[in-house]
């Protein structure tokens, strides 16, 4: 009879132990998620975190802002969707194996990317370490595209660039039938040694807006291109873009390269009405026509 008291006992401190452990136990642990497993959040929408930044993309509504919580390490496609994605000081690069821009937009997608984060086409720690070829940062078809404050890079070794989307075309940003407005922040460092139109960024039958933040570090290594910066396209001689201008900075190509774009040093435009009413477009070089600025 004692020790079945004694047993009882033990076993009433065991239960209330238990309870005690688990009332404080975060829920998603008690939901099966490890404690490892608790601390991979890259990714929140509100108070709702995720694994990877893709995963809160599908789920994302629109209008829905995204924030960054740790370094990503993938390509991501959005498509048909108005978000925005608050990088929030932290660093997007790309994934280990694939070919893929950073960003991929498509299917009337129109996103913002805001904060101070960096996405980068190369390595975080080696950033200007020798690699076969690199990737472009946005590719966006069907899309419109907005930056306000991150900064958006490559690398500052001479590579190709390795895309199956706009091959030659915006080492940095590339929009096929959409719009591309810089408001601030910054698009910088393509050194490609195949890219003939837009070093840093190309736009087809869609619009250029800039009011502010800086395009510059550019590098096209081919005999003939256009736009050492920035290449704008509209549609036909009926169909024109809309090139404005109204702050920042244009710089043209790295200072340490000789060879600059045969047309247009920093900026090409042809099929477009341009209008410049402020900002700073300077050192470009062109080895035939348009030191700064081209139109055709």
């Amino acid at each position: 009879m004692t020790y079945f008291l004694k047993k009882k006992k033990w076993m009433a401190w065991v239960v209330l132990l238990t309870f005690l452990f688990t009332s404080f136990m975060p829920s998603n642990i008690l939901a099966g998620n490890s404690v490892a497993e608790a601390a991979d959040v890259v990714a929140v929408i509100g108070d709702t975190e995720y694994a990877t930044l893709q995963a809160a993309v599908d789920a994302a509504q629109d209008g829905d802002t995204i924030v960054l919580q740790d370094t990503i390490r993938e390509f991501v496609k959005i498509e048909g969707k108005q978000l925005t994605i608050d990088t929030n000081g932290q660093y997007w690069v790309k994934a280990n194996t694939g070919y893929a821009s950073l960003l991929t937009l498509e299917n009337n997608a129109d996103v913002t990317l805001t904060g101070t984060g960096i996405l980068s086409g190369a390595s975080v720690t080696k950033p200007s370490a020798s690699i076969n070829s690199g990737r472009r940062i946005i590719t966006a078809t069907d899309s419109n595209v907005t930056i306000d404050g991150p900064t958006l890079k490559n690398w500052t070794v001479l590579n190709p660039l390795n895309e199956t989307t706009g091959t030659g075309k915006g080492g940095i940003v590339y929009i096929n039938h959409g719009d591309f407005t810089l408001l601030s922040g910054a698009v910088q460092d393509s050194i490609t040694s195949n890219v003939t139109n837009g070093g840093a960024v190309y736009v087809y039958d869609g619009n250029f807006t800039m009011e502010g933040g800086s395009i510059s570090n550019t590098y096209l290594g081919t005999s003939t291109s256009y736009g050492g910066s920035v290449y704008i396209e509209g549609a036909s001689n009926n169909n024109h873009a809309e090139v404005t201008i109204s702050g920042g900075t244009i710089t043209g190509m790295l200072e340490s390269k000789t060879q600059g774009a045969t047309y247009g040093g920093c900026v090409a435009a042809k099929f477009a009405d341009v209008t410049i009413s402020d900002g700073v477009i300077e050192n470009g070089y062109a080895k035939t026509q348009g030191g700064n600025i081209y139109v055709i």
